[in-house]
């Protein structure tokens, strides 16, 4: 189950829920675009207004792109980095040594103050080089940005055409391959999913079999004149403290065995931990309903009966 979130959450990191979209006679709304942000299943639109490539003022001259982005793009290539009214990418950034603090001027003039360096490794790599320009939406946009909500991204893609407006033709292309149906597929199929009813029912059975070992031990707690609530509350305790020891003794060899296998002890053993502790509870928790029926229902007259 772990490994399976684990692998979703990587999908949804990757943008497998962005979908790009450019129009055949190359120009969309920049408005329409950023109006996305405000639907339902959308978790952020941005456009991409104009991009062209340039070059610092000093010798010896660096080139990297340059784009003019509305004010969610940088949410949706870099949803998990807080952004301003710029951002240089990683690379870029390494190379001309630029910082948070920096003050970058361009040869056309411009100047961005203080900008937000983004790495876009997972979802636009091919954008390490940019240096962003936020600008209001308005105008033409060359591309639009859409991060679809998880499991929303194939009714997003349709609702898009009405969204934008566009008379042309437009092109949607999803940014990364969604891998979330076939993982759903793959943990729907695991040979262990039925793997509670087999361990219910061997349980079960271990129990009846334990029983019937003790019949003659169960025939006499009722001649001594103990009532069956009783007897079957301290079977539960006697079964409980057995499977706690069992449980610990299987905590110890996993452990063992993910150290021998060299996992990541210190990753794993949390949820490892947290699944034994639930495990302990609820089994202490199942004596309770027994030990309420154990109760006797006059209580003084039990006592006195017993002295």
């Amino acid at each position: 189950m772990d490994q399976a979130l684990t692998a979703l959450r990587l999908n949804e990191r990757l943008g497998a829920n962005v979908l790009v979209v450019t129009a055949d006679d190359g120009a969309l709304s920049a408005s329409a675009c950023e109006s996305m942000n405000f639907i339902d299943g959308i978790n952020a639109a941005g456009a991409i207004i104009r991009k062209n490539a340039m070059s610092t003022e000093f010798a010896p001259g660096v080139s990297f792109q340059r784009a003019v982005v509305s004010p969610k793009y940088l949410s949706v290539i870099a949803p998990w980095q807080a952004s301003g009214d710029g951002a240089v990418g990683a690379d870029i950034s390494r190379e001309l040594g630029i910082f948070p603090d920096s003050r970058v001027r361009l040869n056309d003039g411009s100047v961005i103050d203080h900008p937000t360096i983004v790495s876009t490794d997972d979802r636009a790599p091919d954008q390490a080089r940019w240096l962003y320009s936020v600008s209001p939406a308005t105008g033409e946009a060359l591309e639009c940005w859409v991060e679809a909500a998880p499991g929303a991204r194939e009714a997003i893609k349709g609702y898009i055409p009405v969204a934008l407006e566009e008379s042309s033709a437009l092109k949607i292309a999803a940014l990364q391959r969604d891998r979330a149906p076939s993982l759903i597929e793959q943990w729907d199929s695991r040979v262990v999913r039925f793997g509670w009813i087999v361990a219910g029912a061997a349980g079960t059975l271990f129990l009846g079999f334990a029983m019937m070992l003790r019949r003659d031990e169960y025939s006499l707690y009722a001649l001594s004149g103990h009532a069956a609530p009783n007897v079957a509350l301290v079977t539960a305790i006697e079964a409980t403290v057995c499977a706690i020891t069992a449980l610990a003794c299987s905590l110890l060899w996993t452990i063992a065995t993910l150290a021998l296998l060299g996992a990541n002890i210190a990753a794993t053993m949390p949820q490892v931990v947290q699944t034994a502790a639930m495990t302990y509870l609820l089994m202490a928790a199942s004596i309770i309903p027994m030990a309420v029926l154990a109760v006797p229902k006059d209580p003084l007259r039990a006592v006195k009966n017993r002295g």
